[in-house]
């Protein structure tokens, strides 16, 4: 039996408990299970921290927190579930950050790229009136290439893409922030 299993059943943790605590996916615990899959280091930290440390955070992990009546819940697995849920809002924001970032560096260079391509088209047409030099010739092709060439680093599509994901981090940041019980509530 798989040594992720044996830790799981001796806790009495489900498979969704556990996955939640170790900040990955159902599917993935089961795929671990079955040997098809192997824990990333940083769970398998969480996990021995866990196994040593944190019995009110596995208490919790028993049951899914939905089903766990907020009254029947002590102030100890409150504590581990407020430090677990901060942690994660931490690596949340953390990640909502970095795709900001990336975002907003693709949007750049995908607005810079058009407006050259715009800038190359206009003076396409005021060539097209006047005979150009040759040298003028060649360096706006070479421009509408360059142009060209940004535009399909990054696709409309990739920035949309890029967008949605942004979309359901804050929305995943949300959901962290309302299970959050604020301290002075305690």
């Amino acid at each position: 039996m798989n040594f992720l299993k044996q830790i799981r059943q001796q806790h009495h943790i489900s498979q969704e408990g556990l996955a939640a605590m170790l900040n990955v996916s159902r599917s993935y615990i089961a795929m671990v299970e079955a040997g098809q899959r192997d824990l990333p280091a940083a769970a398998l930290t969480k996990l021995s921290h866990l196994q040593r440390n944190d019995k009110a955070a596995l208490a919790i992990a028993r049951q899914p927190l939905a089903k766990v009546p907020m009254a029947k819940i002590t102030t100890a697995q409150n504590d581990a579930l407020h430090k677990i849920l901060s942690a994660r809002l931490v690596k949340l924001r953390h990640q909502q950050w970095i795709l900001q970032q990336k975002l907003s560096k693709a949007e750049a260079l995908h607005h810079k790229a058009m407006d050259t391509l715009l800038q190359v088209s206009a003076q396409h047409t005021v060539r097209s009136l006047k005979p150009a030099a040759h040298i003028e010739q060649v360096w706006l092709r070479g421009m509408e290439a360059t142009a060209k060439l940004e535009l399909n680093r990054m696709p409309l599509h990739q920035l949309e893409l890029l967008k949605i994901k942004l979309e359901v981090l804050e929305a995943e940041i949300r959901v962290v922030e309302g299970r959050i019980v604020p301290t002075a509530e305690k």
